[in-house]
């Protein structure tokens, strides 16, 4: 009986799924903020191989910054959970999850693309980040837009 639910609903699978992937791949990027707002360097063996790993610069920002950023992504991920129908929640709380998806998808495209643009590597130029920034987190945004794109629809 189950396989003949899943049939039905392909629909609502894709959409339990992206938006499953989504929030936990949001979950380790507010994670790994809030660990870097403590003081903790992970993946990196100290603070300024973080900020040229991270950010590209020669300094981490401040704990606040990183405070704040956890608190907006994991914001993002909750969204994620409520519009994807991961979470339950008044018809009018998965509306306002839906709109905070597609401001994310807006953010996360735009960081996409604009991690390849000239003026961004200039800014950002210190290495591993400038390679890191090519392979990993310009397409990592470019997944998260679409992921988030998918689970908004609904």
């Amino acid at each position: 009986m189950e396989s003949g639910r899943l049939l039905r609903h392909p629909v609502r699978h894709a959409l339990s799924f992206s938006a499953g992937i989504a929030v936990a791949l949001l979950a380790v990027i507010a994670l790994f903020h809030a660990l870097w707002g403590l003081g903790f360097s992970v993946p990196a063996p100290d603070r300024v191989s973080l900020a040229h790993m991270v950010i590209g610069q020669a300094k981490v920002p401040p704990p606040v910054a990183c405070f704040v950023v956890a608190l907006g992504v994991s914001g993002i991920a909750l969204a994620a959970a409520m519009a994807g129908g991961l979470l339950v929640g008044s018809a009018g709380l998965v509306s306002v999850a839906r709109i905070v998806c597609w401001l994310a998808v807006v953010v996360f495209a735009a960081r996409a693309v604009g991690g390849y643009l000239p003026q961004f590597e200039q800014v950002f130029s210190l290495e591993p980040f400038h390679t890191l920034n090519r392979l990993v987190y310009s397409p990592l945004c470019a997944l998260l837009a679409a992921l988030l794109a998918v689970t908004a629809r609904s």
